[in-house]
């Protein structure tokens, strides 16, 4: 069963916090140690096995949303960000807004249509403007 938004209902999570060891919880209130750590290391591997990968569509032209700008002393600006397509060339062009992509790829917009909802204070929204 899948709630709104395409989230998995808590039934189908294969990992609880009543099924977790006393060692993993132990170590996610904050006790140190190997076998915390070693406790921690096999939650991570149980919901990594359990949360999908999304796919990255290699082949189209490379476009990476700009995550944050870090000026570096004598050598430039270097940029961090999530790949969301294509693959990055070494010394390639790019384009530098919102985003770095290959010159021409992206068309950047002024003007748009949108739809907004906005929630309401019983929604969990603001209750002013």
């Amino acid at each position: 069963m899948r709630r709104r938004g395409g989230r998995r209902a808590a039934g189908e999570i294969p990992v609880r916090w009543q099924q977790c060891s006393h060692r993993t919880r132990a170590a996610l209130k904050g006790e140190k140690g190997p076998l915390a750590d070693q406790a921690v290391l096999k939650l991570f591997a149980a919901l990594d096995g359990y949360i999908p990968l999304p796919e990255r569509a290699r082949d189209g032209p490379f476009l990476m949303p700009i995550a944050g700008v870090h000026p570096v002393t004598r050598r430039g600006t270097v940029v961090t960000g999530l790949i969301d397509r294509g693959t990055p060339k070494a010394a390639g062009a790019v384009e530098r807004g919102q985003v770095l992509s290959r010159p021409g790829a992206v068309k950047p917009h002024r003007r748009f249509a949108a739809e907004v909802y906005v929630l309401t204070k019983e929604e969990g929204g603001r209750h002013t403007p």
